[in-house]
């Protein structure tokens, strides 16, 4: 990339919100066009002079505005292509964040719940980490708040993601979309524990794990509203840690577009049906 179009000053480490900010501006300003990838993460890193792990998580901010396209972990990143109707759903990421400010902000809901069921906590993940953010700059002041998240069990055998052609590295594959569940998992815990211990606000999340693959994803937002969507299942080419680059077929969560339902016994009976997995067939909480 032609560092004459770099607006941040790197005569110092730039920040990772600094480098989304200058890569945001270029893909607005079509310096970036959809469908056209990105540098590497080690040329970007060297353009703004940080480490990769900095690069990472401003591609990750990116990718949470809709900017980028999911892709999977070894693959360059791509400008995403604009919406063909605005008026539609939009990608997971897009639409839960403005559903969850409003969840948050609800003067007759101070005290907020958040139920998840979904294959990873990819996009939720996202949204609350946007959350704590608006909450440590002040600007939502919940007087509680409670998520409970459904999650595929370690010991279940997937659906996906599974290899094309070369059913010997399944389980490799699929032990790395567990580490990636894990890892979605600390992130959140260590969010709440942030909102609990340095900001005093009552929060807490439990995680309780599924015997089975979710091919849909559902957020039911303070008992009001009910967001679901279906799992688009996609092939593309994956780094697998032992195996190297393989194909893999696997749903892709963060393009899936989500609808909206407010219909007052449709989001009754969607709550019946969580609390029943919550106590029943779910294994053991994992607590926050």
């Amino acid at each position: 990339m032609n560092p004459e179009n770099a607006t941040v000053n790197v005569s110092r480490k730039a920040s990772p919100q600094e480098i989304a900010a200058e890569l945001r501006k270029r893909i607005r300003a079509s310096v970036l066009k959809p469908g056209e990838r990105l540098p590497t993460q080690a040329e970007l890193a060297e353009e703004f002079g940080v480490e990769r792990g900095a690069v990472r998580q401003a591609l990750e901010a990116l990718q949470a505005d809709g900017l980028l396209d999911h892709r999977g972990r070894g693959s360059r990143a791509r400008v995403a292509e604009p919406a063909e109707d605005v008026q539609g759903p939009r990608a997971a990421l897009v639409s839960l964040g403005p559903h969850l400010e409003a969840a948050f902000t609800d003067p007759e809901f101070p005290d907020v719940q958040i139920d998840a069921l979904c294959f990873t906590a990819e996009t939720l993940m996202h949204g609350l980490n946007h959350m704590r953010t608006v909450i440590e700059d002040g600007k939502v002041s919940p007087r509680s708040v409670r998520v409970r998240c459904l999650l595929p069990s370690p010991d279940s055998e997937l659906t996906f993601p599974v290899p094309v052609s070369q059913p010997e590295h399944r389980e490799a594959v699929q032990r790395e979309v567990m580490l990636q569940i894990d890892h979605q998992i600390r992130i959140m815990r260590g969010a709440f524990r942030s909102l609990r211990e340095v900001h005093g606000l009552d929060a807490g999340a439990a995680f309780r794990r599924i015997r089975n693959t979710p091919l849909t994803k559902r957020y039911i937002l303070n008992g009001t509203t009910v967001l679901e969507g279906l799992y688009h299942i996609d092939t593309y080419p994956k780094e697998v840690q032992g195996v190297g680059q393989i194909d893999v077929r696997d749903v892709r969560g963060l393009s899936s577009p989500l609808f909206v339902r407010r219909d007052p016994a449709f989001v009754a009976e969607t709550r019946k049906w969580f609390d029943a997995l919550w106590e029943s067939i779910a294994d053991s909480p994992t607590l926050a």
